[in-house]
């Protein structure tokens, strides 16, 4: 595992759920990347999106050399770039989003250029080594009450009234 200051990388929008002390350090990846996997990347060349949303809301500018957290995600904005989460792992991939979306460009609007490009380092992990991905961190989905009491707890509700 390769470990990294928080106060050098720039943490992007994307990643606001995830706590501070979750991001130790990258590992080399395994697999496909999933959306929502968290990646450790430094900026290989500025293209289109020169800047970054960080967790604070906060617009950044990058500079080649700069290191990101982020996530792979697909993409559709008709006005700019249409991209998906890689297929592979690979060396480099592509700024889809000033809030950290990462993946390849497949297409991209007339008007825009090139992609920032950014070099892969590895798969954000935790102090264990374990990959993380934002599925980790996500909040948990209200219960529905179980089959048959929603009736019931709408009649309640309605003798309160």
């Amino acid at each position: 595992m390769n470990r990294i200051d928080l106060r050098q990388v720039r943490r992007t929008y994307t990643t606001h759920i995830v706590p501070d002390e979750a991001c130790v350090g990258y590992v080399a990846p395994s697999g496909h990347p999933q959306i929502g996997d968290l990646l450790v990347a430094e900026v290989a060349s500025t293209g289109k999106h020169a800047s970054v949303e960080t967790i604070s809301g906060l617009t950044m500018n990058m500079f080649p050399g700069d290191l990101i957290i982020g996530a792979f995600g697909n993409r559709y904005a008709t006005d700019q770039y249409e991209g998906y989460a890689s297929a592979a792992w690979r060396d480099q991939c592509d700024l889809l989003s000033i809030g950290g979306v990462c993946g390849e460009v497949c297409s991209a609007h007339t008007s825009m250029g090139s992609p920032t490009r950014l070099r892969v380092l590895g798969a954000l992990c935790d102090a264990h080594g374990r990959s993380l991905n934002l599925r980790d961190f996500a909040r948990p989905s209200r219960a529905q009450p179980p089959a048959g009491q929603g009736h019931s707890c709408r009649r309640n509700v309605d003798e309160l009234r």
